[in-house]
C-alpha cells in the first residue's frame, strides 16, 4: 500500500501493514501486505516480536507460505482466493495462479509447523458469481492466550 487506509478515530482500528502489535493479553498480531503481488515484508512485521510469545499472522493471500522461512505462528490467517469461486469437477480453482494460492484454496491446513486458515470471504472477482463456493465469514474464538 502506498498509504494505508484510515479508520474513523472512534473505530479503534490499527492497520498492520508490515507491523505488529501486542494485545493486552500478551498475544502479538503481525500483518503483512499482499504477498501475491510481492509487497509483503514479513521480517519487518515481526522484527519487534519477542521469542516465546503467542503470535498470530494476518496475510492477504496464501502466497505468504514460501516467505515463512521456518518462522512459526500460533495461527496464520489469509484470504484472496475466494475459495476458488467457481468449483466444478473440471474447473476447481484453476483460474488461480500456480503456487500456494492454488495449493491452499480454502479451509484449514498445517504449513511449516503452523495452523493456516484460508477464508473464502464474501466477495467475487472477474465474474460476479459463485458456484459450489458459499460466501464465508469465519469467527475464531482463541483460547489459552
Amino acid at each position: 500500500l502506498d498509504s494505508p487506509p484510515t479508520a474513523p478515530p472512534t473505530a479503534h482500528v490499527k492497520f498492520l501493514v508490515h507491523q505488529s502489535q501486542q494485545r493486552e493479553d500478551g498475544c502479538w498480531i503481525a500483518g503483512v501486505d499482499d504477498p501475491s503481488s510481492g509487497h509483503d515484508a514479513l521480517g519487518e512485521a515481526v522484527k519487534d516480536v519477542p521469542g516465546g510469545v503467542h503470535r498470530l499472522l494476518l496475510a492477504h493471500s496464501p502466497d505468504i507460505v514460501p516467505n515463512l522461512a521456518g518462522q512459526t505462528f500460533d495461527l496464520i490467517l489469509a484470504g484472496h482466493t475466494h475459495g476458488g469461486q467457481i468449483n466444478l469437477p473440471f474447473l476447481n480453482g484453476t483460474w488461480l495462479k500456480d503456487g500456494p494460492t492454488r495449493q491452499y484454496v480454502q479451509g484449514m491446513y498445517q504449513v511449516q509447523g503452523s495452523p493456516f486458515y484460508v477464508n473464502r470471504g464474501i466477495g467475487m472477482t472477474t465474474l460476479p458469481i459463485r458456484v459450489h463456493c458459499r460466501p464465508e465469514i469465519t469467527h475464531f474464538h482463541l483460547h489459552g492466550v
